[in-house]
């Protein structure tokens, strides 16, 4: 529009080769990264490649303020909101995200073996952005069979106790069940595709059992899946249906007394009143401190000065 002249920026764009030629650094970058087991690689890339970026968007940019302005709206160029260096910055900012996001939903396949290595390189983005998420988040897969977790106790005395946590349990099938508890969202979890809380849950049952006993811990702790068929649509006794066509899978078992964390700490026994732990009796079991990147306040500092450059050049072009 003539009338706002001042919102009125130049069509100046990157050319191909410049595109192509920053695609191809990060596919080397990439390489290298995924060879050498090293993110340096991965970081360095892109910062190599939006440097050229920018140095060819502020050559594209100078030439087309050369040109001889046009003279009426109709031979105007594609008119723009922002300048040439508002849009690198943000083409660049959202090349960046679709490739993290991209990186981040790989499938599990056998075609691709580096596929956690990948996801590894682009973790502290997706973290950064909020966007950890899952393909199964958006298009979750239906349930194909009914599932219940069977959890076993077996006290020091050696006798085995069955805490009746399978969904298919008369009284676990209560009709209307209109509150979701977290046992019963945990025991759906395990019975599902998060089978990796299962030690974290048995050392949970450790603890509990100990605290309803006195103080004295289980001698084990036994995970199992129980999975049948959908029935079929015709009248009959679903539970029974079920029983009839169980199948039985472990999950994991596991030794309260050598498993870490499987214990009552010091504090819990104090505040309900039971016996202190003996002596050695505690298990810990921390975590081991990543060593820290020596190169990672590096690629901060460029990257700030790479946008204090963007920034400069959109001042200075009024962008």
């Amino acid at each position: 529009d003539p009338a706002l002249p001042h919102l009125h920026r130049d069509a100046a764009a990157l050319g191909a080769l410049p595109i192509a030629g920053a695609g191809a650094v990060l596919l080397v970058a990439l390489g290298l990264a995924l060879a050498s087991e090293s993110s340096a690689w991965w970081h360095g890339g892109w910062l190599v490649a939006m440097t050229g970026l920018l140095l060819a968007g502020w050559r594209a940019a100078g030439r087309a303020a050369g040109l001889e302005a046009p003279a009426g709206p109709a031979e105007l160029p594609t008119p723009l909101a922002h300048g040439p260096a508002g849009r690198l910055a943000a083409g660049g900012l959202v090349a960046y995200h679709l490739v993290a996001l991209l990186a981040w939903q790989l499938p599990v396949a056998p075609g691709l073996p580096s596929r956690a290595e990948i996801r590894r390189l682009v973790t502290p983005w997706v973290e950064l952005s909020f966007t950890r998420h899952l393909w199964s988040m958006f298009g979750p897969n239906g349930p194909q069979a009914n599932r219940g977790v069977r959890t076993t106790i077996v006290d020091r005395a050696g006798q085995i106790h069955d805490l009746r946590t399978e969904l298919q349990r008369p009284e676990n099938l209560r009709r209307p069940y209109l509150r979701h508890d977290r046992s019963r969202k945990v025991d759906e979890a395990l019975g599902g595709y998060r089978t990796w809380i299962g030690p974290w849950h048995a050392r949970y049952l450790c603890r509990r059992w100990a605290m309803d006993h006195g103080g004295e811990p289980p001698a084990e702790v036994r995970l199992e899946r129980v999975v049948a068929p959908f029935p079929p649509l015709e009248p009959l006794d679903a539970s029974a249906w079920f029983w009839a066509h169980a199948k039985v899978t472990p999950l994991g078992r596991m030794r309260c007394a050598a498993e870490p964390f499987a214990q009552l700490a010091p504090e819990v026994r104090a505040r309900h009143g039971l016996p202190p732990a003996a002596d050695g009796e505690l298990r810990y079991a921390w975590p081991k401190p990543k060593p820290p990147d020596p190169l990672e306040p590096l690629w901060v500092v460029l990257a700030l000065a790479l946008g204090a450059a963007t920034l400069r050049w959109s001042r200075r072009s009024g962008a």
